[in-house]
């Protein structure tokens, strides 16, 4: 099967893709994944074929960067990707919810379409296009989603998509890849019957190892947020405020600040150290969030965006997280004492980990082709 994935550069929506795209290259599928080019040197060592996503704009980690989102961002990236995916011809597009270009591509070419969705279902808004395969919701349930908020969204939505010939209302995709953790995604009444949780789609772009700093003390390992909206200082104050235990901080660009003799920071793959951690402090981004909770490790979490303030609040519902609202090195101490002196954090975290998705994104792209009528 020849599969084009598109996906834009940040991390929390290119490296879900690349999970993808190495499952599927592990399947014998002919894949290229269309992102950011900062990450190609690395997929290029892995043997996943990449090319950079055409019509980005904008510094890597910029907020500029994050204009492929909106719908005329995606509007004037989507003739460049038409002409490339003409090139491609792939049998099957699957485009990240938050790469609107991807599904709107695919539908000017008619091509058949997946929407894969790298955190719970309930973070994908006015992107996600569930169309009509859903379960009927009760008409007090659909007035409360759709305030004046969402219809102008919807309309700014529309307008786009007018702008490059497509229909106001988009056509549903074959089916949606919820790549969360069960726990995670909350009971909503209108799941869509052709969605799926897969489970998380994780991929770290380090090639080395961090330093475990020595001792005997707990380990807090400090990942700050990929996001543009993340807090700012969040090592920082980690660092002030986390004397007396082992600090591991992991970052995606080298660090060239001063760094206490009890820690270590800088680039490293996290699992190694997740083995050993009894505590993580970062913001809440979905895929540092989901890593620690697949090691039943508990965390503190210091979110930046709504959706961040969301999904932390899910997992402190589950009792495996503090929340924190603002940066501060007493903060930040307070609530990792509380995890630290409670293993009831660490016990939710292990339970949620064992509650694991089944299944397959890849079996599921292949099962969705096979089904699809043919015109």
């Amino acid at each position: 099967m020849r599969v084009a994935i598109v996906a834009g550069p940040d991390p929390a929506r290119a490296f879900p893709a690349v999970a993808l795209s190495r499952g599927m290259v592990a399947n014998g599928d002919r894949v290229v994944l269309l992102t950011g080019s900062r990450w190609l040197p690395r997929l290029d060592q892995l043997g996943v074929p990449a090319e950079e996503l055409p019509g980005l704009t904008g510094d890597p980690g910029s907020t500029q960067e994050l204009v492929y989102r909106s719908p005329d961002g995606a509007a004037a990236m989507t003739p460049a990707l038409v002409a490339r995916l003409k090139a491609l011809r792939p049998d099957l597009v699957v485009a990240d919810v938050k790469t609107p270009a991807g599904g709107f591509a695919a539908e000017l070419l008619d091509l058949p379409w997946a929407q894969l969705h790298p955190h719970p279902l309930m973070f994908s808004g006015q992107a996600a296009q569930l169309g009509r395969n859903r379960r009927a919701a009760g008409s007090r349930d659909r007035k409360r989603s759709r305030p004046t908020m969402h219809r102008r969204s919807q309309r700014v939505l529309s307008e786009a998509r007018r702008a490059i010939g497509l229909p106001p209302e988009g056509s549903s995709p074959l089916l949606h890849l919820v790549a969360t953790l069960p726990a995670l995604e909350p009971s909503r009444p209108d799941w869509p019957n052709n969605a799926s949780v897969v489970g998380p789609l994780t991929w770290d772009p380090a090639e080395h190892d961090l330093r475990e700093p020595e001792g005997s003390e707990p380990l807090a390992v400090v990942c700050p947020s990929t996001a543009a909206t993340d807090k700012a200082g969040l090592l920082d104050a980690a660092l002030a405020g986390l004397r007396g235990l082992r600090v591991a901080g992991v970052v995606l660009d080298p660090w060239t600040k001063t760094v206490p003799q009890w820690a270590t920071v800088g680039v490293g793959r996290i699992e190694p150290l997740l083995a050993h951690a009894s505590v993580i402090v970062t913001g809440g981004g979905h895929g540092v969030l989901v890593r620690a909770l697949m090691a039943g490790v508990p965390l503190v979490l210091v979110p930046g965006d709504r959706d961040q303030l969301a999904l932390a609040r899910r997992a402190e519902a589950l009792g495996a997280a503090v929340l924190l609202r603002r940066v501060s090195p007493h903060g930040i101490r307070r609530a990792v004492d509380k995890v630290l002196g409670d293993r009831e954090y660490a016990a939710n975290a292990r339970q949620i980990a064992r509650a694991v998705a089944t299944a397959d994104p890849v079996v599921l792209c292949h099962q969705a082709l096979v089904g699809r009528p043919t015109s």
